[in-house]
C-alpha cells in the first residue's frame, strides 16, 4: 500500500492531500537550501512538478541509472 501511495504521488496521479503533503515539504527543503525564498513559490512549483509527473521520470531514470 505505501509503495502504491507513494507512486501515485510521484507520478501525480495521487490524493490531493498526499501530493500537497509533499510539495509543502519540497517547499521547506528549497526554502531551507535558500533556493527558493517565498515558501508559496516554491510550493506553487512543488505541486505542478508533481502533478505533471516529473518526479516519477526522475525516480525512473535513477532506477536505470543504478540497475
Amino acid at each position: 500500500l505505501n509503495e502504491e501511495i507513494l507512486e501515485s504521488v510521484l507520478n501525480g496521479s495521487g490524493q490531493d492531500s498526499h501530493k500537497e503533503v509533499v510539495a509543502l515539504n519540497s517547499a521547506l527543503v528549497l526554502w531551507a537550501a535558500g533556493v527558493e525564498d517565498d515558501l508559496h513559490e516554491g510550493f506553487k512549483k512543488a505541486l505542478l512538478s508533481i502533478n505533471q509527473g516529473n518526479p516519477w521520470k526522475k525516480f525512473l531514470l535513477l532506477k536505470t541509472y543504478l540497475s
